[in-house]
């Protein structure tokens, strides 16, 4: 008995229209893992910008909570002291603190000051405080680090408070009644990379309430 075995194959048009949807398939995967990819930078960057602002604002509580605050009406500092003042830009602060229980004992003036390379450019609101990136003329004390970041200065030294470095701006103000200081920080990074090119920020106010 003869038997007929029957071979089909795929024809050329067959084997184009499945080459055709796997492409399609492969260019929709990259396209979705690319935008994940930038969407975890962008993500990654926000929480780090929030994680050097929080340590900012911790290392000023620390040193500005113990400040001699102005005095109440009718009411006058003891010899020695000086109520905190806020310098005319807003970007210092200069405050003694007490040196010992008696209240009658004060520490020289101590600044915090916020301090930056970055140029600012005025007519890009997106880099009104600098573009995060540190460009030629920019590296001030030669470290090669764009240094963005709050400084203090006690007894004729003065260095960097915290770790923070990605400060783009801090503002510094008292509340009416002279118990708390007001302070705006915001904090940038630019991302490059993966066909970015993009300028991150985060903003917050934090009230620093005085005991002094």
């Amino acid at each position: 008995m003869d038997r007929k075995f029957s071979v089909k194959g795929f024809t050329l048009l067959e084997l184009m229209m499945a080459m055709a949807v796997l492409g399609v398939v492969a260019l929709i995967s990259g396209s979705v893992y690319v935008s994940t990819y930038r969407s975890t930078l962008i993500n990654s960057a926000a929480s780090e910008l929030q994680r050097e602002v929080r340590d900012a604002l911790t290392a000023l509580n620390a040193e500005v909570q113990f400040a001699v605050k102005p005095a109440r009406p009718g009411l006058t500092l003891p010899p020695g002291a000086q109520a905190i003042a806020v310098s005319s830009d807003g970007r210092s602060v200069t405050y003694v603190v007490p040196t010992d229980l008696t209240g009658q004992n004060f520490s020289e003036p101590i600044t915090i000051a916020f301090e930056t390379e970055d140029t600012p450019i005025p007519d890009n609101p997106t880099e009104m405080f600098g573009n995060a990136v540190l460009d030629a003329g920019e590296d001030q004390n030669g470290d090669g680090i764009l240094n963005r970041r709050l400084v203090i200065t006690r007894d004729d030294e003065t260095r960097a408070l915290g770790a923070a470095n990605a400060l783009a701006d801090v503002q510094f103000s008292l509340s009416p009644d002279g118990s708390m200081l007001l302070v705006t920080v915001t904090a940038t990074r630019r991302i490059q990379g993966a066909g970015l090119n993009q300028m991150v920020q985060f903003s917050t106010t934090s009230n620093i309430y005085l005991m002094n």
